[in-house]
């Protein structure tokens, strides 16, 4: 639970203590803030995970848990790749909250660079550009579905092969050995996947 994607499993820890101890007790009122549009909308934009619970998922942390932070109607509303986009309530210019917490559980800061970062109780997001997000996720696929057909082409030409060399019939396919080598790789890739899962 705790090493699930974008810090929720931790999200849900929290708010399990938080209803334990406060028992019966008022929840105190939520932090309200008021802030101008146009400090909105310096943070906007598309913001890339960087605090993965797992280095062994480092990778599909950064191409699905980034978010999208936008405008709308006075809004700033906040937009994961699967999940409904939520509302970000102002507690002051720099702090955040949903609608679901009392106080402000994100921050936005600047680092050394002065890249804009958003972090708080959810991880550490760095702004970047969208559309390498989205070139990122684009090749992923692409090399996935690369994979996937040289998988789907070896069910055929692997047992014909077989066949033809057990009954001796007809010639050995041409360039078998460019044939065998994108299936090793792949076949060692996912073997390497399944081992240090």
């Amino acid at each position: 639970m705790v090493n699930k994607l974008e810090g929720r499993g931790v999200t849900a820890i929290q708010d399990a203590c938080l209803d334990y101890l406060l028992g019966s007790s008022d929840t105190p009122p939520a932090s309200v803030g008021t802030v101008e549009p146009a400090t909105l909308r310096q943070y906007e934009g598309y913001y890339e995970f960087l605090s993965s619970r797992s280095q062994f998922t480092a990778f599909m942390d950064i191409l699905l848990s980034g978010v999208t932070l936008f405008v709308e109607r006075d809004t700033l509303w906040m937009k994961t790749f699967i999940v409904e986009a939520e509302a970000l309530l102002p507690v002051n210019e720099t702090r955040f909250r949903t609608v679901s917490e009392p106080s402000a559980t994100m921050a936005f800061i600047s680092d050394q660079s002065s890249t804009l970062v958003l972090t708080g109780s959810r991880g550490y997001y760095e702004r970047g550009p969208y559309w390498f997000a989205v070139l990122r996720l684009v090749l992923f696929v692409g090399a996935v579905a690369a994979a996937v057909s040289t998988l789907v082409y070896a069910l055929y030409w692997v047992p014909l092969c077989l066949i033809q060399r057990i009954f001796k019939k007809g010639k050995t396919p041409p360039y078998l050995r460019i044939r065998i080598l994108p299936l090793a790789s792949v076949v060692s890739l996912l073997v390497g996947v399944v081992a240090f899962e």
